[in-house]
Order: C-alpha cells, then structure tokens, then sequence
C-alpha cells in the first residue's frame, strides 16, 4: 500500500510512510482492490492442470478487463470504477475454480469450445451444469463480497446477440437502457480485452454484445 501510494500514478515520489496517510492518498476503494487482487492471487496460484489454460495470460486479461471497466465508469459516470475495477478484476473467478477443481474437466471443455467454435460459457454448462460466471457468483458470495459485484459476474455474459436474435424486429428488440449497469460494463470492457488480444482466459471469440451497452456509447451519450 505505501508503494502504491508513493509510486508516479499518485503524483509526488515519496514522501508518505504511514498506512493511514497511504489510505487517504490512495483512497479506500483503491486500496481495497489492491489489497483483495494480491489475495486472490495467492489464494488461486494454479496447477495447470487443465494445459490449455494458461494462468499467467489469465490474470493479464483480468487486469485488463478491469482497467477498461474502470475507464467505461469513469468516463460516463455510470457506476462507481472502483466497483467496476473489481467486478472487471474477478469476472472470470470461476474459471480457476473449475480448472483446479476439474482440471480434466475444464480442458474438455476448452477442447470443444475451439472444435465447435462455440462460446467457453456455453460448453461449460455442459460439462459441468454450470458455467464459470456462475460458480464464481457462488464463490464471492461465500467471500461475502458486495451483491453488486457478485451480480455483476453472474450476469456479465447474457449480453451476446446470439444468431437467432439477431433478425428480432425492432418491435420485440428491448429498449436501450438510460445508463450501462455494472454487469453490461463488465460484459462490454471483457470483448474489448479479448478483441485487443489482452491476454486470453481460456475463450478466444468475440462475442458479439447485445445492443444496449454498445448502442449507448455509439450514440454519443456517454460523452
């Protein structure tokens, strides 16, 4: 924490060598996140068991995800970016928890995901009756992390445009939101880090995002 609090992003080098004057500088939210990513870390530092997931190219789309989330918020005041940091930080949870848990398991389902081209999510329903959204939904709940974070992460894949929904008529489409919630955030700052090749979690397509969240940007109301 006093690093992070002494580093350039802050401002001035040095200069601060109290916890307290750290967490004023820094800001509790900020800290938090700090604090719970170096957890999590250590907590789930991996087997590799399941070879086609690699663990290090994990962690460098989470943090990237994060990041965006964090610059989604910011930039349009939607929900708070420290929320959005975190939720971004720990969307994909569930899936070192099903690849140390069921590593045979979890590379069965990565294999099909890239034989049959389809979505990691939607395999891992199959071969596990729940995918990683929501076993990481259930894992935070058991940290007792706020709901808006847990909420986010269970739902921040029911976003895609899946092929037949994508000739609905524009009668039976939803209407666009006043603002992106957190889990529409998440879902959007996720396809951005993986179109920009910032790491890999296991799922190498795209997916394609529903309307809502990509609509309310392209529109120019975010600005």
């Amino acid at each position: 924490v006093l690093r992070l609090a002494n580093s350039a992003f802050y401002g001035k080098r040095g200069g601060i060598s109290r916890i307290r004057d750290a967490i004023v500088r820094v800001g509790y939210l900020s800290v938090r996140n700090a604090v719970l990513a170096l957890s999590v870390f250590k907590m789930l530092p991996g087997r590799d068991q399941a070879t086609s997931f690699n663990r290090l190219w994990f962690w460098q789309h989470s943090i990237a995800t994060a990041i965006l989330a964090r610059m989604i918020a910011d930039n349009g005041r939607f929900v708070d970016k420290e929320d959005a940091f975190l939720a971004g930080l720990l969307h994909d949870i569930g899936k070192p928890v099903l690849a140390d848990y069921a590593p045979h398991d979890f590379q069965t389902a990565i294999v099909e995901s890239q034989k049959e081209r389809e979505h990691l999510h939607v395999i891992e329903k199959r071969v596990f009756e729940l995918n990683h959204a929501q076993a990481g939904a259930i894992l935070l709940s058991k940290w007792q992390l706020p709901e808006k974070i847990t909420e986010a992460i269970l739902h921040h894949h029911d976003f895609e445009l899946h092929p037949d929904e994508s000739e609905e008529s524009e009668s039976e489409k939803k209407p666009l939101p006043e603002t992106p919630n957190m889990a529409e955030i998440i879902a959007l700052a996720n396809q951005m880090a993986k179109a920009l090749f910032l790491g890999a979690s296991g799922d190498y397509f795209v997916e394609d995002v529903l309307g809502d969240t990509l609509q309310f940007f392209r529109r120019g109301e975010g600005a």
